[in-house]
């Protein structure tokens, strides 16, 4: 726990100078104990505040220093009681962090120093899921490697570390146990997660073994599920270059679903597609499809990835009013939605085409818009690209 850190809509302080004033003579869990927040055990309970403060101001503080190994799950060198207390106080707090403020990270930590790995592991497995989702690999296999250690895993908790390890760049050890998971079965009837493993053959072994997992699961795989598995084998093929691959599975995709039927997404991928195979005219009908249909069902997200290929599509054909324009929304629509990605890499393609259009002062702005984003690290993003080109400034000067 460190200062200020945010669990939802309630934020957790403690008092640092008491911790310092404390901190030679308090152990691990001691600590752990007397950072509870006052700001909700006040609120909800003050009962177990008090308990709490009574433990670790009379039992343990006032009878010294006691030793707490964080590699040995558990409690060491306290006396049976008071062991006992702490274990029990632990647990209760673990409960109000998993019920009541629904935080399963912090419920797994308590739990687990309380030697109740059973409910370690089904809180960990609960916290995986947020930064499985967006991407936090390296949290996600830190989390598995501390449930393998205090549960058996089941393939869930196999397949979920082997696609983390996977994206961080261990690709031949993830395969192997997804892999096992296959032959297993695993993947049948799962085409959510058969998607996960589907992008992982494809960016690995290539397009024909990719097709061939595709064609064992398909008997097995609702319409749905298939259209899903399409559009992420379109999206690895695009990604990688593979035109022809992507315009057959765009076929196949056709002959399960119409494409009056196609949403704003599928049309923008057919947009990139044709795109890259520089036909302009049918790539800019698909672009404008997807943005026609992501306003129908007010889809921001695609809405501005949408204008944003309609802005890289003008810059191409030279009309850099127009991208400038359809850049313009993007932007506007990211930052109303709290993407700075998306809002900072817009952001930096703007720049270079107001310099070409010879609009200094525009370029100079959007330069400092970046400047002042609070995530400097997605600043940079955008910058690299500003810089870069505000620098033809001075050449046309």
């Amino acid at each position: 726990l460190t200062p200020n850190i945010k669990y939802e809509k309630l934020e957790l302080r403690y008092d640092k100078q008491k911790v310092d004033e404390y901190a030679e003579s308090i152990s691990e869990v001691s600590k752990l104990i007397y950072l509870v927040p006052k700001k909700f055990i006040l609120q909800k309970d003050r009962k177990l505040y008090d308990k709490i403060m009574e433990i670790v101001e009379k039992d343990i503080i006032t009878e010294g220093s006691y030793s707490f190994f964080i590699d040995t799950p558990g409690i060491k060198d306290l006396k049976p009681r008071k062991s006992k207390d702490v274990k029990k106080i632990l647990i209760e707090y673990a409960k109000v962090s998993e019920k009541d403020l629904k935080v399963p990270s912090l419920a797994s930590f308590l739990y687990y120093y309380a030697d109740d790995w059973e409910n370690s592991a089904r809180n960990i497995r609960e916290m995986i899921k947020e930064p499985f989702e967006k991407g936090d690999y390296y949290s996600v296999i830190k989390s598995m490697e501390m449930l393998f250690r205090i549960s058996e895993a089941s393939d869930d908790d196999y397949f979920y570390y082997s696609i983390s390890l996977y994206n961080i760049g261990n690709r031949r050890r993830a395969l192997k146990i997804l892999e096992g998971l296959d032959e297993k079965g695993y993947f049948s009837g799962k085409w959510e997660k058969a998607k996960k493993y589907l992008e992982a053959i494809f960016d690995y072994y290539g397009f024909s073994e990719a097709n061939k997992f595709l064609n064992s699961i398909e008997g097995a795989t609702p319409k749905e599920g298939m259209v899903e598995l399409y559009r992420g084998f379109i999206k690895v093929a695009l990604g990688k270059g593979n035109i022809d691959e992507a315009e057959m599975v765009f076929l196949r995709l056709k002959d399960i679903l119409d494409v009056s039927n196609f949403d704003c997404e599928l049309f923008r991928l057919l947009g990139n597609l044709y795109l890259q195979k520089n036909k302009i005219s049918l790539a800019l009908r698909y672009y404008e499809k997807g943005y026609q249909i992501a306003i129908l069902k007010n889809e921001k997200e695609c809405m501005a990835k949408s204008l944003n290929n309609l802005g890289i599509l003008s810059y191409q054909t030279m009309d850099l009013e127009k991208s400038l324009e359809y850049y313009e929304k993007s932007r506007k629509l990211s930052k109303e939605m709290g993407d700075e990605w998306s809002f900072s890499t817009t952001t930096g393609n703007m720049v270079p085409i107001a310099i070409e259009l010879l609009d200094f002062k525009k370029a100079k702005e959007l330069i400092e818009e970046l400047i002042r984003l609070r995530n400097q690290d997605l600043a940079k993003v955008g910058l690299a690209n500003g810089y870069f080109s505000y620098s033809d400034i001075y050449l046309y000067e």
